[in-house]
């Protein structure tokens, strides 16, 4: 075992889309501290994409500036749009080049692990929406091959539901949450569960909220909201730490 004052030589910095909102920065800093805990003897921090600071880069710097001679990227995205295919290797790039001596990796984004659905299908189960009529709601992008992914991953998940599921996009991509409300509310349903495809609370999770709470509330059915991955910060903070072993 190591002694209590050996510097700590790993870090784990985790990289998020940036925000306006309020509540998701809250959500993420909860996640990084209960990562921290899972890993006692690694350096955890957080950094973003755009919007919000510190910076991606300048959490890897802090990670390094720690002492960590080891840093491990995890990027908290869900596809593979832009940022995951562009930014993130970029972001890499440019670290490696000013810490050429610290071995500087990123993850797949947690988007790849399938264990991001076993967590969404546990949650599901819980809230009772076994053969309930099922929307998803992604972020949807320009990108086809990322948003075929996630209505293969609806599908997926509709089967071991046995229920009717119906992905639906916050942008861009069709089908709207609008849509896919209409789409089973015309075949009859009065309940409807929803979870956000989406990491943490963001200006598409309260839109999403107001929308269902309108159509429901015209049409006379009940929604069940699932709420989305961060609503239960310690389910996401033990899929990240799985692979890692704590240092020693």
């Amino acid at each position: 075992m190591s002694e209590p004052d050996q510097p700590i030589d790993r870090a784990i910095v985790l990289i998020a889309h940036g925000t306006r909102d309020e509540l998701g920065p809250i959500e993420l800093d909860s996640l990084t501290s209960a990562v921290a805990r899972r890993l006692p003897r690694s350096t955890v921090v957080l950094g973003y994409l755009s919007l919000i600071e510190p910076t991606a880069g300048d959490a890897i710097d802090q990670a390094v500036d720690s002492g960590a001679t080891v840093v491990d990227v995890v990027p908290l995205l869900l596809t593979d749009a832009s940022h995951a295919r562009d930014d993130v290797p970029e972001l890499i790039a440019e670290a490696v080049q000013r810490h050429p001596s610290v071995a500087i990796e990123a993850r797949a984004p947690i988007g790849h692990d399938l264990g991001l659905e076993m967590l969404a299908l546990e949650r599901l189960r819980a809230a009772g929406a076994d053969r309930t009529p099922l929307i998803l709601l992604g972020r949807g992008g320009s990108n086809a091959t990322a948003n075929q992914h996630f209505v293969d991953r609806v599908e997926r998940l509709g089967k071991e539901l046995r229920s009717a599921a119906r992905p639906a996009f916050a942008a861009i991509a069709q089908p709207t949450l609008h849509a896919s409300v209409e789409h089973h509310i015309s075949r009859g349903a009065t309940r409807i569960a929803f979870f956000g495809w989406l990491m943490a609370h963001g200006q598409l999770i309260t839109q999403a909220r107001d929308t269902l709470h309108f159509l429901g509330s015209v049409a006379e059915i009940e929604i069940v909201d699932v709420g989305y991955f961060l609503s239960d910060v310690e389910a996401v903070a033990a899929l990240i730490t799985g692979p890692i072993a704590p240092a020693t």
